[in-house]
């Protein structure tokens, strides 16, 4: 009878797992994926996209070739890149279409639209009224989540600049008249909110993102159209813009609505 050892007892033993084998692995690229990825969302209003997120998309490709333990990570990191990417592309094609004066940036210079509308609270507000302040009509509808999020800044901004003439007015753009009320109250809206129905008057109901904020002088003029989420600070740069200043540009020729 053979006493020599089986092979398995003599076989090496594995590599220590360190830090550097652990780069080398899939979970590793996928870290690296979504750390790249965050990165690029956070600097993609200044087309930080554009370089970290095809970085990221590249670090998510390779973590798939390679064993991982956690698949989910090269979702997440592909995820967050793919976003970085579109929302840089996204905030490209506005400026460009601002530098062109196009789109819905052809507003800005010009008076305007008035419209009447009914708050949640049963209250009317004129445009025209509220002349003679800083107006932040905020269009927006209470499925879109950067919406939302904005709010509480808005919220500050009523409160804090309304000694110095600013006021918030928010246009809900949802498909059918929500309970806009009950919304309104949950989240302690400071400022007149109220439905826009489907024949509001232009630019308001012809925004295509939301949300979109039309800044108008004292004399009623847009002095500023902005889309997407803003912070507070840059609120209160767009509070600070000073008056348009001069005669107000006609309105945009492709934005204005047949007659009835």
């Amino acid at each position: 009878m053979s006493t020599r050892p089986p092979d398995w007892i003599n076989a090496p033993a594995p590599p220590p797992v360190t830090a550097f084998t652990r780069k080398t692995t899939g979970d590793g690229y996928a870290l690296w994926g979504m750390l790249l990825g965050l990165i690029g969302l956070v600097l993609s209003p200044v087309a930080g996209g554009f370089l970290f997120g095809p970085l990221g998309l590249v670090f998510a490709a390779i973590a798939q070739s390679r064993p991982v333990t956690k698949p989910s990570r090269i979702t997440v990191a592909m995820g967050l890149s793919a976003a970085a990417l579109l929302t840089s592309a996204y905030v490209s094609v506005g400026g460009f279409s601002r530098m062109l004066g196009g789109g819905i940036y052809a507003w800005e210079g010009v008076r305007a639209p008035d419209f009447t509308l009914t708050t949640t609270g049963g209250e009317t507000v004129r445009l025209s009224d509220l002349r003679g302040k800083r107006v932040f009509v905020d269009v927006w509808a209470t499925w879109c989540p950067p919406c939302r999020a904005m709010q509480p800044d808005l919220n500050r901004l009523a409160t804090e600049w309304a000694s110095k003439g600013v006021v918030v007015v928010g246009l809900s753009a949802d498909d059918a008249k929500v309970e806009l009320g009950d919304y309104v109250n949950s989240t302690k809206l400071e400022y007149p909110v109220g439905w826009m129905g489907p024949d509001f008057p232009g630019p308001y109901g012809d925004v295509t993102a939301l949300p979109t904020l039309f800044v108008v002088d004292r004399e009623g003029i847009i002095v500023a159209v902005e889309k997407g989420m803003h912070s507070y600070s840059a609120l209160e740069a767009l509070a600070s813009i000073p008056d348009y200043g001069g005669a107000p540009k006609p309105a945009p020729v492709s934005a204005e609505r047949p007659s009835s």
